[in-house]
């Protein structure tokens, strides 16, 4: 009776028809150290996507793209991506991600744009998307117009069209382009212009109703996969215990407090699942862990 209880709660937590999901998050990026090294890395979304990157383009030599100096300045919450070097940059000159979205449809894109009082940044992009080897499309809502704060500047939920349903391996483009060479102020923008980018987040409905997830906003653990037995953990919330499943829903660790690592050193090779409690009682979605 117990383990029929475990299963079901695992198969509540893990497996609902994709109807009756939330949207997962594919790639986010919210800059939440300032790190140059790791914050060009998302740290939301799939697994897969970990190794992609923003960066701040320069195709004015189409088609020879020159990637520009990015920086970690004041962001909404923590910091946000900032670069400058936007004159004469209409129509050339961009913030882009790349990633990948087997599996997944109805994928929305949402961020949040500034451009500095006191440097001005450009004031006019569009959101465009592209398949690799496809051409750029415009997303419908996706014009943005930026300011020095940032409530202006928010794109919210900006739909993709149907053909970037489960797009399979393919690799996926977003790309936030200047429309125009006018700064926030109505003047030319200078080099010395600033736009900044944050809470960069990809969103979509699973086909398959599992969700895989890199991270989470508040919890994450490394490596994985983990081959010498020790797992490091991070949260940014006081957590009152963390639980690891196998692929049947069966607990095989329960471990109580706030731990900063946990040896599964005693689990078999395999595919495992990771759970954290919070000290609100809320429960994070599990996470794929793989040992070897």
């Amino acid at each position: 009776m117990k383990k029929s209880l475990l299963i079901a709660f695992f198969m509540t937590v893990l497996v609902f028809p994709a109807s009756l999901l939330s949207q997962d998050i594919i790639t986010g990026y919210t800059f939440p150290t300032g790190d140059t090294a790791t914050d060009i890395y998302p740290n939301l979304g799939l697994e897969g996507n970990s190794g992609y990157y923003i960066s701040a383009e320069d195709t004015t030599a189409h088609p020879n793209t020159i990637k520009r100096f990015i920086t970690f300045t004041e962001g909404v919450t923590d910091f946000a991506a900032t670069a400058e070097g936007w004159d004469e940059g209409m129509d050339a000159k961009l913030w882009s991600i790349k990633f990948k979205a087997e599996g997944y449809e109805n994928l929305t894109v949402s961020s949040k744009q500034y451009s500095d009082a006191i440097f001005p940044g450009p004031r006019d992009f569009r959101i465009q998307a592209r398949m690799s080897g496809q051409d750029w499309v415009d997303l419908a809502g996706g014009a943005v117009v930026v300011a020095a704060d940032w409530n202006t500047g928010v794109a919210e939920d900006i739909a993709f069209p149907p053909e970037f349903n489960d797009p399979g391996s393919t690799s996926l483009f977003i790309r936030w382009i200047m429309t125009s060479n006018s700064d926030i102020d109505g003047n030319v923008v200078q080099p010395s212009g600033i736009s900044k980018i944050d809470d960069v987040i990809v969103r979509g409905f699973s086909t398959s109703g599992v969700e895989e997830v890199l991270h989470d906003s508040r919890f994450s653990f490394f490596p994985n996969p983990v081959t010498q037995g020790l797992i490091n953990i991070s949260s940014r919330s006081d957590i009152t215990g963390v639980r690891i499943f196998d692929i049947q829903g069966k607990t095989v660790m329960d471990i109580k407090g706030n731990p900063e690592r946990i040896d599964v050193g005693a689990l078999k090779p395999g595919t495992y699942f990771i759970s954290p409690v919070f000290a609100d009682d809320d429960r994070n979605a599990p996470q794929r862990l793989i040992i070897r």
